[in-house]
């Protein structure tokens, strides 16, 4: 656990500090003490009421960010420790939940945020980030480069047969279509029952064969946008992941 070293003063129940109603209407507070005497009750106040919110932000700095607060001068720490506290409250939603580790998310530039890696399919110090390694045993993390994320079928029969953080081929299911002409006319430049370009040939194969009605397994050919792989309208994200 974080230490922290800025401490409350004067917070027993027996305390020599004055009322809230006496410091309220204390006229040191607002000119502060002059030369003089000052009076201990007075004084412990002042330096409660500092030492308990420095306190109270010092922990929070310690339990949100894992690192020591100590009591050293070093301001540049302490800011960057408070940053760092920030940015996974910032995590946080309503409910109080935070994203978990190991969550990947798209992020819209090259560089991943400080506390996060890309989902590159490279393996990560378990050691460093052991809350990760929950996630990702291996200590490898998943390769999102260039892929879609589905959904696991977990028994639903849509997609059958894998398991988790595998990787799935592009594919495209078979079409089916029927053309009403004879067999013998298919393939002339203008058949009387359909018509297509001369020029278009046809990929695929006959399932069956009839006077009047063939039936043709088809895949995409002329006048569709081509690829080596079968894809839907998207846009480009870097995939992260939060270490720790």
């Amino acid at each position: 656990m974080a230490k922290n070293e800025f401490l409350p003063f004067g917070t027993a129940g027996n305390a020599n500090v004055l009322s809230n109603t006496e410091y309220q209407s204390l006229a040191a507070r607002r000119t502060g003490f002059q030369s003089g005497v000052a009076k201990s009750r007075e004084l412990n106040t002042a330096w409660r009421q500092s030492s308990v919110i420095a306190s109270v932000v010092a922990q929070f700095i310690a339990d949100n960010s894992g690192n020591d607060v100590l009591d050293n001068g070093d301001l540049a720490v302490v800011q960057s420790s408070l940053r760092a506290a920030l940015n996974k409250l910032y995590l946080q939603s309503s409910d109080g939940s935070v994203l978990p580790i190991g969550t990947p998310i798209p992020w819209p530039t090259s560089v991943p945020p400080v506390g996060w890696l890309k989902c590159n399919g490279s393996t990560f110090n378990t050691s460093l980030y052991p809350l990760l390694a929950l996630a990702y045993p291996s200590g490898v993390l998943p390769d999102l480069r260039g892929e879609f994320i589905r959904g696991w079928d977990d028994g639903r029969g849509v997609d059958a047969g894998r398991v988790m953080l595998s990787t799935q081929s592009d594919a495209i299911g078979l079409m089916t279509a029927t053309n009403g002409m004879a067999i013998n006319e298919f393939f002339v430049s203008t058949p009387r029952a359909a018509q297509y370009p001369a020029t278009d040939s046809i990929d695929g194969f006959m399932l069956g064969e009839s006077f009047g009605d063939e039936t043709i397994r088809s895949v995409s050919r002329a006048r569709y946008k081509r690829a080596v792989e079968t894809r839907s309208r998207n846009v480009t994200f870097n995939y992260i992941v939060r270490a720790a």
